[in-house]
């Protein structure tokens, strides 16, 4: 088998430099400071923690070999890099108490295109190796792919849509399960913005965001 990065051989998906240069890449380890509420890696203390701020996490920055990955895994349907992707989650994942993924749904173009719905195959792969539980709760509607749209076309036509109330949901709540958003990149934040919006209202919950990475 070969890197699926770099062609080299590899006994693994990615080989042993590259899983290096993707562990090297994430915020845990560029950022020495953390913040001393949530403990979560921060650039500046001066300025405000997303994750206190805004619920929000990213594994690492949208570049180098985290950006590629993703470009492979999304614009060319590189399944098996789900299972490179899956593992990021878990360290944020840790400090979460009692969490239920809420996978974000692919666009329908980009489900047709690839032929899978990204963040949903990361959600059961978590369940499966991780025993992290997770449920559907949106779907999308139109044709269109919301990387096109400025921040301020996505908040005016978003394609996000609620499923029909879920009962597992509203037992999840009851009992104390924390709603955690999962999606690939955070570009704008309109996604996830209208994605916590549609649960608040739903089922009166402050739901949590994950993503691989930030641009």
């Amino acid at each position: 088998m070969v890197c699926i990065h770099c062609g080299r051989l590899s006994d693994s998906l990615a080989c042993p430099i590259c899983t290096q240069a993707l562990q090297d890449l994430s915020y845990e380890s560029q950022y020495r400071q953390r913040c001393p509420d949530c403990g979560r890696p921060q650039l500046d203390r001066a300025y405000p923690c997303l994750f206190c701020q805004r619920g929000i996490q990213a594994y690492a920055p949208y570049t180098s070999v985290v950006a590629t990955l993703l470009r492979q895994f999304k614009g060319e349907g590189q399944r098996s890099l789900s299972k490179v992707f899956a593992p990021l989650f878990i360290p944020m994942l840790a400090s979460i108490e009692n969490p239920l993924l809420i996978p974000v749904p692919a666009s329908n173009k980009g489900f047709s295109d690839r032929g899978f719905d990204q963040m949903l195959l990361i959600a059961r792969l978590l369940k499966r190796t991780g025993g992290y539980p997770y449920l559907r709760l949106f779907a999308q509607e139109g044709k269109g792919q919301s990387k096109f749209l400025s921040m301020r076309e996505r908040q005016v036509r978003h394609t996000l849509t609620l499923l029909p109330l879920n009962e597992k949901a509203i037992q999840a709540k009851k009992s104390g399960h924390t709603f955690v958003l999962l999606d690939d990149i955070y570009t704008t934040g309109a996604t996830l913005s209208l994605s916590k919006t549609l649960l608040a209202e739903a089922y009166g919950i402050e739901a949590l965001s994950l993503v691989i990475a930030m641009v």
